[in-house]
């Protein structure tokens, strides 16, 4: 169990206590939000979490990439990066239905 740099309890009594719900400070009032400790992840939704964050600066080196590559190891590369990304999602996605 973590505690917090000066906190006097862990996480999971602080979310024990607070009945599934996190306060955020707004900037005039307090949010709400909750927290549900169902695991619902899939392989496709762990798949798109991980293609929206290589897109962001993946998209504007890619042209680049692959141009300095060539046509025939730009394209094998490209694949065996496919390849990795798709393990790595079913990594997640096993990792997130089994939880701790």
């Amino acid at each position: 169990m973590m505690l917090e740099k000066g906190a006097s309890r862990t996480y999971e009594d602080a979310f024990e206590a607070s009945n599934g719900t996190i306060q955020l400070a707004g900037s005039n009032a307090l949010m709400m939000m909750v927290v549900s400790k169902e695991l619902t992840g899939t392989v496709w939704t762990a798949s798109a979490h991980i293609i929206t964050a290589v897109i962001g600066s993946g998209v504007l080196s890619l042209a680049w990439a692959i141009a300095q590559l060539g046509w025939i190891a730009g394209p094998a590369t490209m694949i065996l990066f496919s390849v990795v990304t798709y393990y790595t999602s079913l990594l997640l996605a096993a990792c997130y239905r089994t939880g701790d």
